[in-house]
């Protein structure tokens, strides 16, 4: 009656679960399509090198030496630009985002520091000031490690367009991640219960076994 009421509970979370992974799925596909006030910031973009221009249009591979500092500026952001978010790749190559000499954007480790590869999945966001009409845009990477590097546009929109994007660009791993914690679940309430009966049968059972031998031993 016991493991027919745990196996009841166990059925009961897992199709709980699995109803709120499919709305969750279903809210993400169905959302707005952030794509249409998104734009790729990928003109405009320039290099300076011994005091030279080059012209830079993103995404763009440029050599790069191990330990070197390399930015891309970009002035073709306008007053109208202002409380949009920038959204960049590069957290891997330690990017820092300024508008003028004001530093936007820097990333920093919290309590749970990431590897390379964890950081080239992240996306680097900093809010555009009120005054970045006229302001020079910096993308700033210190932490170049290859010969080359690969350097993406950056994509600019409201702040709720930038994080509809960033929701849909993970859902896959959202979901898989909510379908392990589903799985989780059910071995916590089928596998486990059986095996704590078992072992407790186990221990009985030897119990058992050494009473009567004392007791034998007694007569």
């Amino acid at each position: 009656m016991k493991h027919k009421t745990l196996r009841c509970t166990a059925e009961t979370a897992a199709l709980l679960l699995t109803v709120a992974m499919l709305a969750f799925l279903i809210a993400g596909l169905h959302q707005h399509d952030p794509d249409r006030v998104l734009s790729p910031l990928n003109t405009g973009w320039y290099q300076l090198t011994d005091g030279v221009r080059r012209e830079i249009t993103l995404p763009v591979t440029l050599p790069a030496e191990p330990g070197q500092t390399l930015t891309l500026y970009n002035d073709t952001l306008i007053a109208r630009d202002a409380g949009k978010m920038l959204s960049a790749r590069g957290v891997e190559y330690g990017i820092e985002i300024r508008a003028g000499e004001t530093l936007l954007y820097r990333y920093e480790d919290n309590a749970f520091p990431k590897n390379t590869q964890m950081k080239g999945r992240l996306w680097a966001d900093a809010e555009l000031p009120d005054n970045i009409g006229g302001q020079t845009l910096s993308l700033t990477f210190t932490q170049l490690s290859d010969r080359t590097g690969r350097f993406d546009a950056p994509l600019l929109g409201s702040v709720r367009s930038i994080t509809g994007h960033h929701i849909q660009t993970s859902l896959f791993s959202l979901v898989m991640m909510l379908a392990m914690v589903i799985l989780a679940v059910l071995a916590l309430l089928i596998f486990y219960p059986r095996t704590t009966t078992r072992a407790l049968d186990r221990l009985w059972l030897y119990l058992r076994g050494k009473h009567r031998h004392t007791s034998q031993r007694a007569k």
